[in-house]
């Protein structure tokens, strides 16, 4: 029974691991005198146990059908529904016609209640000598082989037709010969399929050879481009000279004009007033060639000046290591004696040498000043950042909600994974005096994002913060085996004071911390405190 509810198809293969096997009879009066009678038996089998028969009842009043014996599943799959479940659909069925379902709790008992249902007039009958009858009726024939039983009582007779057997044969080498040929082709199609792969692929690397040169001719084409606006820029600038140099020269033209006329009008006129002619436009053209000089003069002077003005900050330049810029400028404002064009310079051979040689000083320190500048930018931007960060902090902290470090979380982490609990002092302990909190957390600093673990972890979170110091660093762990050794309590007016928490280490560690400092609610109270550690103090030098 076992290997036939589960499909065994050898020794130790099955088709099913588990089953639930239903048999029902439906005894029913053609005539429809009697109402019908369903009898049946559920049998539940598994690989490692035998087959039990869970199940055994008796339907008076209805046909039992498949609907009632199968579960219906999801995707409109169907199984065997279990015995809980059909035992249910019985009773609800059987109650609909007016009966009861009788569920005998033995074999016989079984087999004397359905042959009682069966009887006419529900007799009781023997189920001892209905064994034995139906055993008797029974007549056993020896079996030579398994393909004769199959052939005598499964097949029906069918004789063979021998032109059919042919034709079948036939189409049988036809369809052989269909299916070498489909296999010819598929090899063909598969080689086919290989070189179109492999031109796949060729084009693909040709397209990647293409788009490498374009590439590269972008390159080409871009480092031309740059040369040529350098180019231009360099010939912009020469334009520039040369237009400076163009409009120098036209005022000098100018200023020659002007004395020519002067000449000019000096030959043509005669006596005093000629003479006062002849002075005048010498001065204009004495004036003019003065204030083009004071001009120049004036450009090259506020030159000078902005550049001697980095003396006034030596002390904030002096990590750049100026020293030779700086005497040269203390040598150009020592020349310069505070003066300005146009008595500026007194002596211009002299000036002109100095600036030169501040110039070239200027120049040996341009890229050093340029990276210092580009470093200041870094660390201000870094500055920026981490101020951003601490006012985030400061505003979740102010919301009551404890903001730690990264690097103060990865070591809570890495304490956690051996097993510790790990906290953090800012998480356990609070300020219950808003006045002093900006003290008290001004006071511990790094410390309030100190980590405690019991005592017996100490050691190894110590080992594991060395191990990881470039990965935590600023973190710290409280050497909390020391703080069972302090004694309890603190004093009253201490900073100590304005703490709480409900974890020992916690306030072991505050008492450690901040025990010995004492509160001063005024500037009168701070001096007399001060006043007695000094006399303290005095007293005990003495």
């Amino acid at each position: 029974m076992r290997g036939y509810c589960l499909g065994q198809l050898n020794e130790h293969e099955f088709l099913r691991e588990e089953a639930v096997t239903h048999i029902a009879l439906v005894f029913a009066d053609p005539q429809g005198v009697r109402p019908p009678v369903s009898v049946g038996l559920c049998i539940e089998a598994s690989a490692t146990d035998e087959a039990q028969v869970v199940g055994r009842y008796i339907a008076p009043g209805i046909r039992i059908d498949t609907d009632l014996l199968v579960e219906h599943l999801e995707g409109n799959q169907q199984r065997s529904a279990p015995w809980t479940l059909v035992r249910e659909r019985l009773e609800l069925a059987c109650s609909a016609k007016g009966t009861a379902l009788i569920r005998p709790d033995g074999p016989r008992n079984h087999i004397r209640e359905y042959m009682r249902q069966l009887f006419t007039g529900r007799r009781h009958s023997d189920p001892e000598r209905f064994v034995r009858a139906f055993v008797m009726a029974l007549s056993f024939e020896d079996m030579r082989s398994v393909e004769g039983f199959v052939h005598n009582f499964l097949l029906a007779k069918n004789d063979i037709n021998i032109g059919e057997l042919r034709e079948s044969i036939q189409r049988y080498r036809d369809i052989q010969k269909d299916i070498h040929e489909l296999e010819r082709r598929l090899g063909a199609l598969r080689a086919l399929a290989e070189l179109v792969a492999a031109f796949v692929s060729l084009l693909e690397r040709e397209e990647i050879a293409r788009g490498v040169a374009r590439l590269a001719a972008l390159i080409e084409a871009g480092t031309a481009l740059l040369a040529n606006i350098k180019e231009r820029r360099d010939n912009r600038a020469a334009v520039d000279d040369t237009q400076r140099m163009i409009d120098r020269c036209d005022d000098e033209i100018k200023s020659l004009r002007e004395r020519q006329e002067s000449l000019v009008a000096q030959s043509l006129a005669e006596g005093v007033a000629g003479k006062r002619a002849v002075v005048q436009s010498e001065l204009k053209a004495v004036e003019l060639a003065q204030a083009e000089i004071s001009k120049r003069l004036q450009a090259r002077f506020l030159a000078v000046a902005r550049a001697a003005s980095l003396l006034d900050h030596r002390e904030q330049l002096a990590s750049l290591k100026l020293g030779a810029l700086f005497q040269s400028l203390e040598a150009l404002k020592k020349k310069s004696g505070g003066l300005a064009p146009p008595r500026w310079p007194r002596e211009p051979h002299e000036m002109e040498e100095l600036i030169a040689g501040a110039r070239e000083a200027a120049l040996v320190n341009v890229e050093k000043i340029l990276d210092r500048r580009d470093n200041a930018i870094a660390q201000r931007r870094k500055l920026q950042e981490e101020i951003a960060d601490l006012v985030h902090r400061r505003d979740r902290a102010r919301a009551g909600q404890v903001a730690l470090d990264d690097r103060t979380v990865r070591l809570m982490a890495a304490l956690q994974r051996e097993n510790m609990r790990p906290r953090a002092l800012c998480q356990v302990a609070e300020i219950i005096d808003a006045d002093w909190r900006e003290a008290a957390e001004g006071l511990l600093g790094r410390d309030r994002e100190a980590i405690l673990v019991e005592p017996e972890h100490a050691s190894r979170a110590v080992e594991i913060l060395r191990s990881g110091r470039d990965s935590f660093r600023g973190c710290r762990v409280v050497n909390t085996r020391r703080l069972t050794e302090q004694r309890s309590g603190f004093e009253t007016g201490s900073l100590a004071t304005v703490f709480a928490s409900e974890d020992p280490l916690a306030m072991a560690f505050i008492r450690f911390r901040t025990g010995q400092v004492r509160l001063a609610d005024t500037q009168a109270v701070l001096l007399g405190v001060a006043a007695r550690l000094c006399a303290t103090v005095l007293t005990i030098a003495g």
